[in-house]
């Protein structure tokens, strides 16, 4: 290695390692170690105080024994010496307290006994310090001090260490009392830091020292390997001429646009010479003089062109020119190609493109893709903003009465009520396809039991029942549950997109599983257009959610014709995210079946059919796309599968047990959902849930602390913190940050009555009933929508890349402006600590 070579090599990388290094050790002196002595002396400065504060409490007992007449003031100030001459701490319970007076007279020390009741006006230590005068100006001046001095160790007076002390004026009888703590082991706790430091200094010095030598090695071998590099170059230049030569294509090179060397493919090709084609001019090799613009070209660009052959005809060719540097000369490196064999292939292509043309299927899902983003503004809009006032009448009107009540409002429905409890709904067209009689009473006809939907649900929501249940008119209710109106499906017309319906028309054509697994690979076709154009995050998940309950609600028809009607009513609910409506493409089964206890149906019989259909609907959805749940949160557990009074147990048990092991099962089963079955039994158990819930603060003190445990990936300088993955070591893991933002509302929700299921919808209805508040709601929703958003566009992208969607984001994948959100959105989660902690555990006794 030359001395240019080892000059800049130490520059480049041996001074920089050594003055890191020597920053590293003068932090470490300058800051690390004065720093950590200090926090220490500060630890055991309060430490003395709180213990003399506690004793001096004693002296303050006997006082007030002595004011209110029951001892007198020797026996109290005996009694008390006695009690604090037996007090004792530290590690080896030898630290003790002593008592002086004003004066200073010794009152009582437990170790050197021959001080007490001497004057210590005269008594220092080997330093000089007068130890009891100092603790009486401090006594007299500010009531409560340090003082740092020299003492004997306890009970051996041969030993002199440094010590301090904490001292406090009892004023009622002159008194101080005082107590103090050896700082040797301070300085060997400072000692042993510093030979761990340089023990530390030593190992890096150590490594520094090999990478640097690795590095001189390497550097040396990077030193050889560019000599022989540059042999091998001037070797390679020979060689490439030759393979120009050898080339199966055309080769020009021009500079100054002068054609300066041609290959022997192109002179073959044009039956031109060498020479020939050097001194011709450059626009003389194209037929009809018809040559590209070379003096504009800057980037490497593609041309059809016809060619000049020697005997006047022309070549089709296709023209490659790349810029180049030859020799320190600009130029252009021209490649030439026979194109006879391209414009059959050309002509090929034409063809595959009119036969994808008449293929309806890829244009159809992209229109249906196009509708969706067009309507999704329209289909979000809450039922309220249609909502139709309520006409009702009495349970005992006859048809005739009813119908005059419903001319006079000029309304096509009547709801018959008892005592404001609406039993169900009569429209014109029950009146008219009906057989009946004029004197009957309303409710012989009517509709029951009334179908409703939430006034905050959507258009689409609203939409998608009618079609399900085969009604015109839905009832609306509000927060608590109240009838407040009605939505008639043909004020809702035109407003909902018939593309959802296009997957919900295919579910309910399919006729085997394999086709339901058809369809569901087309869900993310229509979603990628709503997730790339920023559509609401909730909307998607809504009408995901939409689609597998749809499937699993086929699976479950089917499955019941097979094996026969059920022995007992039962119930199919989903969990999770499946019973939040927040499905995404990799998520999981999570779902259960509880069914009535009916003593009259033997219980083998129950079990028996239960559990075939269980695990017949688990092995269905699997098969058509929806992955077993590796958890075994499923019915086809047998556990999860199980009669009414068995659930409630279990859920007791959560409630009233809170502990740890449970999170799990809190974080799954408290988001149930009805999908199928009789409903009354999912309604059962859900009014018994909140019904343990009420008045369990133990219960929510847990939840509570498992909220305030998550902490946002982002550190205290605000950047991303990423996790290592399989894939690569940054990963930010969605799901795990979306998760808070779950957690959240659910405790809020399950602690307040809100039997919403959606993150969304708990948190608008904590909002509506007044318990968040509107810019707290906002902000959650805001998270909940930002992180949803980037987790479904992610896993659509994968989808259509032809991998398996996961929760993993390369942060680096998203742009400057997402990754700023994404740092603000987790700085602000942290407010959910604050919140939670503030409701829920700062009132809270454990």
């Amino acid at each position: 290695m030359n001395k240019p070579i080892r000059i800049g090599f130490f520059l480049k990388i041996v001074l920089p390692a050594l003055l890191a290094l020597l920053l590293f050790v003068l932090s470490l002196f300058l800051f690390v170690i004065p720093t950590f002595e200090r926090n220490a002396l500060i630890q055991k400065q309060t430490m003395l105080s709180e213990l003399t504060s506690t004793t001096w409490s004693i002296l303050q007992k006997y006082h007030s024994d002595e004011l209110s007449g029951v001892i007198s003031l020797e026996e109290a100030q005996n009694k008390a010496k006695t009690e604090i001459e037996t007090l004792r701490y530290g590690v080896d319970k030898k630290d003790y307290f002593w008592i002086t007076d004003m004066v200073p007279f010794m009152v009582m020390h437990p170790y050197v006994q021959e001080l007490t009741g001497k004057d210590l006006h005269n008594y220092s230590d080997p330093d000089g310090v007068k130890i009891f005068i100092e603790a009486v100006k401090i006594a007299e001046s500010i009531g409560e001090g340090f003082i740092n001095y020299k003492w004997q160790m306890n009970d051996d007076s041969t030993q002199i260490v440094p010590k301090m002390s904490f001292v406090k004026a009892f004023k009622p009888w002159n008194w101080i009392i005082g107590t103090g703590i050896y700082l040797d082991d301070v300085q060997k706790e400072i000692s042993t830091l510093t030979r761990k430091i340089l023990l530390i200094l030593l190992l890096i010095t150590i490594a520094v020292s090999l990478i640097i030598t690795y590095v001189a090695i390497q550097s040396f071998r990077i030193d050889k390997q560019r000599r022989l590099a540059e042999l091998q170059l001037i070797e390679s230049r020979e060689k490439y001429r030759s393979l120009i030569e050898s080339s199966t294509e055309g080769i020009v090179l021009l500079l100054n646009l002068k054609i300066s060397y041609t290959n022997s493919f192109i002179q073959n090709w044009l039956d031109y010479s060498e020479s020939e084609l050097m001194e011709m001019d450059l626009k003389e090799l194209f037929f009809l003089n018809d040559s590209p613009d070379f003096t504009s070209i800057t980037n490497e660009s593609r041309f059809e062109v016809k060619l000049r052959r020697k005997n006047g005809k022309p070549a089709e060719a296709i023209l490659m020119v790349m810029p180049v540097s030859f020799a320190d000369k600009e130029g252009l490196l021209l490649t030439l190609r026979d194109s006879s064999d391209y414009h059959s292939v050309q002509n090929e292509l034409k063809e595959v493109k009119s036969l994808l043309k008449n293929m309806s299927l890829p244009q159809e899902l992209s229109r249906l893709s196009l509708e969706i983003a067009s309507k999704e503004v329209l289909n979000s809009r809450p039922v309220l903003d249609f909502k139709t006032p309520l006409v009702s009448c009495r349970a005992v009107s006859s048809i005739v009465q009813a119908v005059e009540i419903m001319q006079q409002n000029d309304c096509d429905f009547i709801l018959p009520a008892i005592d404001g409890c609406y039993l169900g709904i009569v429209t014109y067209s029950d009146i008219i396809s009906r057989e009946s009689s004029s004197k009957k009473s309303i409710t012989d006809i009517m509709t029951s039991p009334l179908i409703t939907i939430g006034e905050d649900s959507s258009v689409e929501q609203a939409v998608s029942l009618m079609e399900s249940k085969k009604i015109s008119h839905l009832a609306i209710t509000n927060f608590a549950g109240d009838t407040t109106g009605v939505v008639e499906k043909r004020t809702l017309f035109g407003f909902f997109s018939n593309s959802p319906n296009y997957i919900l028309e295919s579910i309910s054509q399919s006729n085997t599983v394999k086709e339901l697994a058809q369809t569901r690979k087309k869900i993310p076709l229509l979603v990628k257009p709503l997730s790339d154009g920023m559509s609401s995050a909730h909307t998607i998940n809504r009408m995901v959610s939409r689609f597998n309950d749809a499937i699993t609600q086929k699976i479950i028809t089917s499955a019941v014709k097979e094996l026969g009607e059920p022995p007992v009513p039962f119930a199919f609910i989903s969990l999770g995210s499946e019973g939040r409506e927040e499905l995404v493409f990799n998520s999981d089964q999570d779902n259960a079946l509880l069914y009535a206890d009916d003593p009259a149906v033997p219980k083998e019989k129950t079990d028996i059919y239960f559990a075939a259909l269980s695990t017949k609907i688990c092995n269905n959805l699997h098969d058509s796309g929806l992955e077993l749940c590796s958890g075994g949160y499923m019915a086809s557990n047998p556990k999860w599968c199980s009669p009414l009074s068995i659930w409630k147990g279990y859920f007791e048990e959560w409630i009233v047990n809170a502990e740890p092991g449970n999170i799990m099962n809190i974080s799954v089963f408290f988001d149930l959902r009805y999908i199928y079955g009789d409903k009354d039994l999912y309604l059962k158990l859900e009014d018994y849930i909140f019904q343990v819930l009420e008045g369990r603060s133990a219960f929510f003190y847990f939840l509570a602390q498992s909220v305030t445990s998550f902490k946002p990936p982002v550190n205290i300088f605000g950047n991303i913190v990423t996790e290592s993955s399989r894939k690569s070591s940054e990963m930010l893991e969605i799901k795990r940050a979306l998760t808070a933002v779950v957690m959240f509302a659910r405790i809020y929700a399950l602690h307040n009555n809100i039997r919403k299921k959606g993150t969304i919808e708990r948190v608008s209805a904590l909002h509506s009933a007044g318990i968040l508040s509107k810019e707290t709601a906002d902000e959650v929703k805001y998270h909940f929508d930002y992180l949803m958003s980037l987790r479904l566009r992610h896993q659509t992208d994968q989808i259509l890349r032809g991998e398996l969607p996961d929760n993993s984001i390369p942060p680096k994948s998203l742009s400057e402006m997402e990754n700023f959100i994404l740092k603000k959105v987790f700085t602000q989660m942290n407010h959910y600590t604050e919140i939670v902690t503030a409701t829920f555990m700062s009132s809270y006794k454990t």
